[in-house]
Parts: C-alpha cells; structure tokens; sequence
C-alpha cells in the first residue's frame, strides 16, 4: 500500500468516527503544575484526519503563558486546516515524562487542594509522609504497578502486625518526634486508595483523550 493510500484511509477513518458534524474547528488548553511550583502549557486537537492529538508547549521559566499557548493552538489548527500538520517529535524533559512519586503526589495534592476539606487535605498529607512517600520515594512512577501495591500492602500489615505485638507487651511504638505510631487497616486502605489516585492521574495525564480527575473521587 502506497503511502498515499495510507493517508486516504486514514481521512475516511476519521471522517467515519466525526459522522456528519465534520471536523471540530477548536482544541483546548492543557495546563499542569510541577513540584516546583513551574506551570506548563499544552495543546489538545483534532488532525485533518480526525485523530486526537496533544503537543507540548512549554514551561513558564521558558517564557510560555496561557495567551501563548492559545497562540500556538491557532498555529497549529490552521497546519490541520492547510492539511500541513506533522506531529512534533517527543521531547518531553524526563521529570515531566515519568517523574518520581513523591514530587508528583504532592503536586497532585496541591492541583485539588480546593476541592477537598482541610481534614482530608491534613489526612492524605499525613499518607504521604508517613506512608506512602517512605516506601516509594526511589520509584518514579512507571515503576509502581499491581505487584509493587501487593508489596506495599503486605510490608504494612506485617508492621501492622509487628505494633500491635509490642503494645501487647507494653511498648508502644513511636516515630523519631516521639509520637506514637497509628497504622490499622483503614490507614493501608486508604494509602492504596490515594496511591491509585495518583497512579490514574499521571496515566490520564499522558493520554490526550483522557478526561481530568474529577473532584468526586476525593470525596
């Protein structure tokens, strides 16, 4: 097959899935926070043959902004409306593609922080640094699957466990500040449960067609 036959089959493929409304003219924004507090901007729409697509533009320390983005947008839609657009080639900075999991929970957190309660913001703080960042704090991201949450899980109800044994005998476990040491299964509920959260938004993050978290799930 010729790469022209390629390209027509691609048009009709998309022109299938776009039925008879055609084309959308107009794409849409993509802003993220890193754990720096840097804001970055990207670029969401429909190729002439009707495939998503999503391009990165850049971060606020290299000069971008919402206005710019939405400049690069028109750019870009008028490459599609041309029939010119090519993707641009990946080049994502490693901290953006796969960071670790500490950075990206707490920018995570910060991103949603006014769509939960100051209790539950203090709660999930509280996971991550006496839970969650301890153990995965080495892993970026495309290193936590099933196996290493089954690992997690258990290293936490052996130490559940492992408490529970010396408050039998008297002592009770404490952290380095002197507080005593709470772990139950509802905290190792709730750690995998914020843990998946994160795992799904960093997974919806690096697909364009993806829709944002929604705040229900903080609920």
């Amino acid at each position: 097959m010729s790469g022209d036959d390629r390209a027509a089959g691609r048009r009709r493929s998309g022109e299938a899935r776009r039925g008879q409304g055609g084309r959308p003219k107009k794409g849409n924004i993509v802003a993220w926070t890193r754990a720096n507090g840097d804001v970055g901007y990207g670029v969401r729409f429909f190729d002439q043959y009707g495939e998503r697509r999503y391009e990165r533009c850049g971060l606020e320390s290299e000069g971008w902004s919402r206005r710019r983005a939405e400049i690069e947008l028109e750019n870009f839609l008028q490459l599609v409306d041309a029939g010119l657009y090519v993707p641009t080639a990946d080049v994502v900075p490693i901290e953006d593609r796969d960071p670790f999991f500490g950075p990206f929970a707490r920018s995570f957190l910060a991103e949603h922080r006014i769509e939960i309660s100051a209790n539950t913001r203090e709660f999930y703080t509280n996971l991550l640094d006496n839970h969650l960042e301890p153990y995965f704090a080495k892993l970026r991201l495309s290193g936590i699957g099933w196996s290493t949450i089954d690992a997690f899980k258990k290293q936490r109800l052996l130490l559940m466990q492992r408490y529970r044994m010396s408050r039998e005998r008297g002592k009770t476990p404490r952290r380095s500040t002197g507080q005593p040491v709470k772990l139950s299964e509802r905290t190792i509920n709730h750690s995998i449960e914020l843990l998946a959260l994160n795992w799904r938004a960093d997974t919806c993050r690096r697909r364009p067609d993806c829709s944002r978290q929604r705040s229900a799930e903080f609920r």
